[in-house]
Order: C-alpha cells, then sequence, then structure tokens
C-alpha cells in the first residue's frame, strides 16, 4: 500500500512526497496545477508496485497536458511578467470549480479569472453560472472578468471589489487585455470551445 505523505504547490506544478509498500519515500514532480492530477499519479505508482516494477526517476517529468487543459505558462506581456494558466478548450460546471481551485492556490500573487460562458447545460444553465459566485470568493480570487450572455449571470452577483468587466465576446475582452493585466498577475482563462477563449491565450502568448 502507498501512502501520500505530503503535498507540495509552486507555480510549476506539484511536488508529491509518497511512501511506498516497502518504506521507500519518493518524491514526484508534476507539471500540472489540478490536484484532481494527484490521483492518476497515485494510480500509476499503485500500479507499478503491484506489478512489481521500479518507478523510474523522474518518472512524470515528461508528462504534459494536451493544449487547453490546464497548461500552466511563465510568460511576458507588454513586458509585463505573469503566470498564466490555460484551461481555455472546454468547460463544465465540475471543470470550471477545478480551475478556480487551482487558481486560487495562489496566495503570493493577484489572481486574475477570465471567464467565458459554460455552453450546453440545459435548463440550468444560469444556475450554474450563478453557483460561480460563492465558490469564486471562497477561494479568494481578487478579479473577475466575464464572456457571453451566460456568464452575464455571474457577473451581476459578484462583490464590487473583485467585479471586473463583462464583454459579449472573446474578440471584445482580447482588445482590453492591456487594461486587465498586471505584472506579476496570475491569470487562468477558462471557458466553453465555442466561445473561443483560445484566442486570449495566443494573443498573451504571441506578444
Amino acid at each position: 500500500m502507498i501512502h501520500l505523505l505530503d503535498l507540495t504547490r509552486s507555480h510549476n506544478g506539484l511536488i508529491l512526497k509518497v511512501k511506498l509498500s516497502n518504506s521507500k519515500i519518493i518524491n514526484c514532480h508534476l507539471h500540472v496545477q489540478g490536484e484532481h492530477f494527484v490521483y492518476s499519479a497515485l494510480a500509476t505508482i499503485a500500479v507499478m508496485e503491484i506489478l512489481k516494477l521500479e518507478l523510474p526517476q523522474n518518472a512524470f517529468a515528461t508528462f504534459k497536458l494536451p493544449s487547453g487543459r490546464g497548461n500552466i505558462y511563465s510568460t511576458q506581456y507588454k513586458e509585463k511578467h505573469i503566470w498564466l494558466i490555460n484551461d481555455s478548450y472546454n468547460a463544465s460546471p465540475a471543470s470550471m470549480k477545478a480551475a478556480i481551485r487551482t487558481l486560487g492556490i495562489h496566495s503570493n500573487k493577484r489572481k486574475v479569472a477570465l471567464l467565458g460562458d459554460m455552453l450546453e447545460l440545459g435548463d440550468e444553465s444560469i444556475k450554474f453560472h450563478r453557483e460561480l459566485c460563492d465558490f469564486i470568493t471562497e477561494y479568494n480570487i481578487d478579479r473577475v472578468h466575464t464572456v457571453g450572455g451566460l456568464m452575464s449571470e455571474l457577473h451581476k452577483l459578484l462583490p464590487d471589489e473583485i467585479k471586473g468587466m463583462h464583454f459579449n465576446d472573446s474578440h471584445q475582452l482580447k482588445n482590453n487585455l492591456n487594461d486587465i493585466i498586471q505584472n506579476n498577475d496570475v491569470v487562468l482563462i477558462k471557458g466553453s470551445r465555442r466561445v473561443k477563449m483560445d484566442l486570449i491565450v495566443q494573443k498573451i502568448l504571441s506578444a
């Protein structure tokens, strides 16, 4: 049986301290931020143990997320250094909350969320968007800018001290990035595929 002894977070990802069944202690570095990836890593280690295979040194070092699934970038935008969390590929209530939780761990930085509509949620779409407000305040997000008709429901509920701008589409937000991003920000970008939040990511990374 394996045991997770410690979990350390940094801007570069997560470091797991794991005790193996033979009492050996190993450190695993995951170049991701979401805690949900911890369970996948532990499951991998457990399977290796069952198969009596030795876990290679830096076993997870080459693991990379597909683009738009929570990738982390340390980058420059208009002479401002920022940390970018690119989770722009798609969005559901569960994945949106996971992304907000990931952003919330950066306690020593200004945390900025650029959130686009979550689509195809049926009759409860408005409710799901409104429910994000309490989650955002729980994780002490500093500024939230929203995109799309459904996200306007969230925008209305946000406390004034964290309420940013609201935009009809991602093109409008993209054209206002200079007023949104400050030096040393941690910026989360997330929304459903059809909202095209990836256009904002492209502009930041190509600046």
